[in-house]
């Protein structure tokens, strides 16, 4: 199945649960909106969005909700406008054939950590974009997505992806029904931080290595080497004699090494392609009681594909005891290292 694929189904399914963990739920406004507001929300204009953070600590939140009437919200002909002007016209259309929106209101958030987010909006129909701006110059600088839901009185936004440290701007607005105008009213927002910790595209949520780069056939850890070393030994007083060295299904690129410490000899191979490593400097090579041979396979970060973050090695080592060699104990090597472990991930 394709890897891209899987992973979407993966984060679709787990996001359900997500939301439940993460208690963000949306609001349910029971209340009517009024329809004679006089004060525009604090948020009506551009230059005064809310900004998503905790009102205790001051730091970015997993979950935020807001609730906010309206029915007296505007459109402004100039987003830096009533301070000054030169922002340019506000958005009031996701597509040129798309349905007008206005009476919006703006909320500002800058994550922490790589990730995505989550957007609900509820009481009215409502269409919601999300932008980056440049501080330096508070000009919007791309629209991220805009999605206005016909099936829906309010709107499900998720964001895949947004950047560590980059400042975004969310504006929600009241759709306005055919042949007439936005009317606005009581709206509900609820906003919802999905982490990537390890920034290998995979939520916190649904990564089983959050802290290591992976890909989503392996539930966000790295995939791990399935290599087989063919060793062929034939008894010898005091020791074993190595006749045949080779290790089977090792990736392009992938590093192979053999060695015997106590025979000082050692013999490293770079794969050129897929198959098969042979390593004849160990022929021959008189391996006594105690001591051991060694075959470590890695692969380093490749530029794409499922070897992009690297992979979790192979370490296989043979102990000789007088004329046998004792069964083989494997361990793993974590991705750009050659110090065994029991657990890699």
């Amino acid at each position: 199945m394709n890897e891209n694929v899987t992973g979407a189904r993966l984060r679709r399914r787990l996001l359900d649960s997500a939301r439940l963990a993460a208690a963000c739920i949306l609001l349910v406004v029971a209340i009517a909106p009024s329809a004679h507001a006089q004060t525009p929300p604090v948020n009506d204009n551009y230059l005064d969005s809310l900004q998503i953070v905790d009102e205790a600590t001051q730091a970015f939140p997993v979950t935020w909700q807001d609730t906010r009437d309206t029915a007296a919200a505007t459109t402004q002909l100039d987003l830096f406008s009533p301070h000054e002007a030169g922002g340019g016209l506000e958005p009031d259309r996701c597509t040129d054939e798309g349905p007008l929106y206005g009476r919006t209101v703006w909320y500002d958030f800058e994550p922490p950590l790589q990730g995505g987010v989550e957007i609900q909006t509820s009481g009215y129909d409502t269409a919601v974009a999300v932008y980056e701006w440049d501080p330096a110059t508070r000009l919007i600088a791309a629209r991220v997505l805009c999605q206005d839901d016909e099936a829906s009185p309010g709107e499900d936004v998720l964001v895949p992806r947004v950047r560590r440290g980059v400042n975004y701007t969310v504006q929600v607005g009241a759709v306005a029904p055919p042949g007439g105008t936005p009317v606005g009213g009581l709206l509900g927002f609820s906003f919802l931080f999905l982490a990537d910790t390890d920034r290998d595209g995979m939520w916190d949520i649904i990564d089983s290595c959050d802290r290591l780069r992976g890909i989503a056939s392996r539930g966000g850890c790295p995939p791990e080497l399935d290599t087989n070393p063919q060793l062929a030994l034939s008894a010898a007083a005091g020791g074993v004699r190595v006749l045949r060295l080779s290790v089977a299904g090792v990736p392009a690129r992938a590093r192979v090494e053999a060695r015997c410490r106590r025979c000082d000899v050692r013999q490293v191979v770079r794969a050129k392609r897929r198959g098969t490593v042979r390593l004849p400097r160990l022929s021959g090579t008189f391996v006594p009681s105690g001591a051991s041979i060694e075959v470590l396979v890695t692969l380093k970060r490749q530029p794409s594909g499922r070897f992009r973050f690297g992979a979790i090695g192979n370490l296989y080592r043979y102990r000789v005891d007088d004329s046998r060699v004792r069964p083989r104990i494997k361990r793993c090597l974590p991705v750009d290292s050659r110090k065994p472990k029991r657990r890699c991930t």
